[in-house]
This record gives C-alpha cells, sequence and structure tokens, in this order.
C-alpha cells in the first residue's frame, strides 16, 4: 500500500538529505530540489503547457465563481484560507501583503510612499520641493489644482445648492 503519507515522507526524506525530490536518483542541485536533468525536463513541460483561450476563460470563471463564494462565507477573496476583516473582503495579512507590493511597484517607478516622504517631496508627484519652502506641493501640482477648483467652481449651480436650502428652512424666506 502506497498512500499519499509514505509519499510526503519519502518527499521529505530526499529534500532533507539533498537528492532530488522527482527522480529519486541524483543529487539535487544547490538551492533547489530537482537535479539538473529533471530541472529541465521540468522546465520544458512548462513551456509546452500553455492554456489555450478558452481554458483561460474557464480558469477565470472558476476563480470568480469562488472569490464570489467566499466573500458570500466572509472568507478573504485573495488567500481563502483566513476570514475577511469587519467590513472588508480580505484578511489582514493580504491586506499587508498587497500594500507592500503596490509600494516596492511604487519604488520601481521612483515614487515614494507617502509615509517615507517627509518634507521635501511633494505628496502629490513625489518630485523633490524646496524644505525651506514649508509647502506640500510642488509648483506644477499646485497650478493644477488651482485650474481644477476654478473650473469645478464655474460648475457650481447656486440657485439649487444645498445650502441654500438648508438657508431657507433655517431662517425662512427667500435668500
Amino acid at each position: 500500500m502506497y498512500s499519499y503519507e509514505k509519499q510526503k515522507e519519502r518527499y521529505e526524506w530526499y529534500k532533507a538529505h539533498g537528492i532530488c525530490v522527482k527522480c529519486g536518483q541524483r543529487s539535487a542541485e544547490r538551492g533547489r530540489l530537482l537535479c539538473l536533468e529533471c530541472w529541465g525536463k521540468q522546465l520544458e513541460a512548462n513551456r509546452k503547457r500553455v492554456l489555450s483561450d478558452a481554458d483561460k476563460a474557464k480558469m477565470r470563471e472558476y476563480i470568480r465563481v469562488k472569490r464570489e463564494e467566499w466573500r458570500n462565507n466572509g472568507i478573504c477573496i485573495i488567500c481563502g484560507k483566513r476570514n475577511a476583516n469587519e467590513g472588508k473582503n480580505t484578511c489582514g495579512i493580504c491586506r499587508a501583503k498587497d500594500r507592500e507590493r503596490h509600494r516596492e511597484k511604487a519604488r520601481e517607478i521612483g515614487k515614494i510612499p507617502m509615509e517615507e516622504r517627509g518634507y521635501g517631496y511633494c505628496f502629490q508627484c513625489c518630485t523633490p520641493i524646496p524644505i525651506d519652502s514649508k509647502r506640500k506641493k510642488c509648483d506644477r501640482c499646485r497650478e493644477n489644482d488651482r485650474i481644477v477648483l476654478e473650473e469645478n467652481r464655474k460648475k457650481i449651480d447656486y440657485t439649487v445648492h444645498p445650502f441654500r436650502a438648508m438657508n431657507k428652512i433655517t431662517f425662512g424666506g427667500a435668500t
């Protein structure tokens, strides 16, 4: 009787003794679990295993259904292992990993995360600004904000503005 437990035990023994876990015949490459020959075969097999568009669509649909099921059961939609936090779809561990991944990606393209910026960097575009200016945004971002605010102020219809209605209710009469 050759069961899963025996296979796992054999795998762990090979791994501990530096023997290829696939063939069990040769020494595993340093820092790997497979010998050079098995590793090459595995790479070749992985290259051949290219999914068709239909298979990719099936996989996406399966993942979508699974995540919806997890969401309904209050389980993290990323890992599917831990309970999601109150009011969230993910657990704290997955959110922390996602946050760190986004920070690393931002660093790769030259952006500095908000909590690491401090004085001397624009909080919007991360460009360096003189420390003595005591401003949080560079001149370009401040100018862009000014233009956007002017445009948005022109769009406000003050005749139906909520404050005007509240003033009518509070003070009565036409204002």
